[in-house]
Formats: structure tokens, sequence, C-alpha cells
């Protein structure tokens, strides 16, 4: 079975986010508020990682995951919308009710790494290859990576596709369409 590895989708985010590198950077402006991108491969059973750089963040910024029923392209403030769970930069959580604390900050250069486990239900961050703990549990339909950018923030991905920084946990595979024969070997 061919695979294929998850991007930033160019077809499904706001007009104000430019992808480039593959469409694994996303984007916006000095001027851009809250404009959010989503991926091109979303799920609802298996156990999923991908890792977000930040290159650059001048304010706020959002790491998440939606429901696939989400409007992306005309959001900007991704709170106003139900069913999607994040990590904000000050280390706050957030869900459609609310935010409230939750790990360590983040800034330029780190690495933030997702660990989406939907057999179980739970999501959970970890920051420069330290756990932030289970951010959410109780997660159910189907759900996809996003972010949400505001003034002059840029992220880099990696879905599978190019070596990823850290490990993944056990039993967690990349964010692909298909499953190579050793796609569960290489992470013990």
């Amino acid at each position: 079975m061919a695979i294929t590895y998850a991007t930033w989708n160019p077809s499904d985010k706001n007009a104000n986010v430019t992808l480039s590198s593959w469409n694994l950077t996303a984007s916006v402006a000095w001027w851009v508020t809250h404009y959010a991108a989503r991926a091109t491969i979303w799920k609802s059973s298996g156990k999923w990682y991908w890792e977000v750089t930040v290159i650059s963040n001048v304010w706020i910024m959002f790491i998440w995951v939606g429901n696939v029923l989400m409007s992306i392209v005309n959001d900007s403030y991704v709170w106003f919308d139900v069913k999607w769970w994040s990590y904000y930069t000050l280390g706050t959580k957030y869900t459609s009710a609310g935010g409230s604390a939750y790990a360590s900050a983040y800034t330029n250069g780190d690495v933030i790494w997702v660990a989406l486990d939907m057999d179980a239900g739970t999501i959970t961050m970890y920051k420069n290859n330290v756990s932030q703990w289970v951010m959410f549990n109780s997660l159910t339909w189907t759900l996809f990576p996003a972010i949400s950018l505001y003034w002059a923030s840029s992220i880099s991905a990696k879905f599978g596709a190019t070596a990823f920084t850290y490990s993944p946990p056990g039993w967690f595979s990349w964010l692909s369409t298909g499953t190579p024969d050793n796609n569960f070997l290489m992470f013990f």
C-alpha cells in the first residue's frame, strides 16, 4: 500500500496563512491575527505522532487538534468553534469551553510533539522531549492536526516524511495513510 504523509493543507487554511517547504512550514505576516490551517490527514482511531517546531513567535500561537467538521478557511479565532483542543504559547490549554493552566510556555526553537491516542481518547503534548502530561482525555470524533498563528509567527511540522527530532513513544505511528510493514518496529 502506498504511503501518503500529512502536510498542511493548501486547500484547508485561511488565505492569510502562507505555506512553504512542501507545505510543512506555515507563516503569517505582521498585521495578521489568529489565522488557522489544518493538516491533510485526520484520524478517528489508532495512535499518531507529529512534531511542530516554533520558528518565530512574536505573540500568540496555538497547536491543536479539531473535529473534521470544523470550518478552517474562514476562521480567524478558532476558539469560537466546537470540538477542538489546544496548547497555547503561554502554557495554557484551551478548548471551546475555555482555558486553564496546563504546562510550560513555549517559544522560538522549541519542538512541540503531539501524541494523539484515539484508542484511549487522549492527547499528550511534549516540549523538547519532556512530557507535559495528558492535556485532554475523552476525545472522540475524527480529529486533525491544526495550528493558529498570530503576528509574524511561523512553524514547521514533521508528520513522518522527514526524520523526527525525537523518537515517538512506543506504538505510535507517524501521521500518514497506509502503514509500511516496519512502521511500528522502528520506534522500539
